[in-house]
């Protein structure tokens, strides 16, 4: 082998090596991006649904936890209590997620309660907390996995606006509750549709100003959609038109 060969093989080995050191710089980079996520719930029919979500999409760096509280205020309070030390133990999240009914929600105190979160301390980092939203309740999710459904949702009788909407769901999973798991993991493999549904809910409900029903369950769904395919540019979760709309009617 001439010296112009052996000083081309030099040459393609030293650009193996470096595209070799690019593609572990690159995938070190992939890693630390991914965010660590918790999503703190109000009940269980929802810790049951995205723990199913989680073994889904093979989401390590998620956790789902069922909060000590059930009203609004006090779930803000239980996600800042855990955000702060999550900083503290150094293994802080990216976000949390609070996961609750709006139905009871009769004022915007947990708006307030976030607002004295970030801006206590405010050059200090800090955990994102976002509060994901659901008229009447978390059963509107499910039902969008099988129906656009636009009706208003409404109190009948001894039933709260809630049950009206658990007995509609009924029409397709008779044997629903909060507790069953088999059947509300089943509703994960029409996700996709609930996702395009959801998104056309809001739509509509924006032009009808309007929040029965509603939810922003989807945009939750598609940032862990996204992790799971490594679609890296998804990985951002920010407040937006959707919930300030949800949040003039509260």
């Amino acid at each position: 082998m001439g010296s112009e060969d052996l000083k081309k093989k030099k040459i393609d080995e030293n650009k193996k090596i470096r595209a070799n050191k690019k593609d572990i710089r690159r995938n070190n980079n992939y890693r630390q991006i991914i965010p660590k996520i918790l999503i703190l719930t109000e009940g269980v029919s929802e810790k049951i649904y995205f723990d199913g979500l989680k073994n889904r999409f093979s989401l390590s760096t998620l956790s789902v936890i069922k909060s000590e509280y059930t009203d609004s205020v006090g779930i803000i309070k239980n996600a800042i209590k855990i955000a702060e030390e999550s900083i503290q133990n150094h293994e802080p999240f990216d976000y949390i997620f609070c996961i609750f009914d709006l139905d009871t929600v009769k004022d915007k105190n947990f708006i307030n309660e976030l607002i004295n979160y970030e801006n206590q301390n405010s050059k200090q980092p800090k955990v994102k907390i976002f509060p994901i939203y659901t008229y009447p309740c978390f059963e509107i999710w499910f039902i969008l996995h099988f129906d656009l459904c636009i009706k208003p949702f409404n109190s009948k009788g001894k039933k709260s606006i809630g049950d009206t909407a658990k007995t509609y769901l009924k029409k397709y999973a008779k044997g629903y509750n909060e507790t069953n798991k088999k059947c509300i993991e089943q509703f994960i493999d029409n996700y996709k549709e609930a996702l395009n549904n959801s998104m056309k809910l809001i739509e509509w409900q924006k032009d009808n100003e309007s929040i029965n029903p509603i939810c922003t369950i989807h945009k939750l769904v598609k940032l862990l959609e996204n992790i799971n395919q490594r679609n890296h540019e998804g990985y951002i979760f920010t407040k937006d038109h959707e919930e300030k709309f949800i949040e003039l009617y509260i």
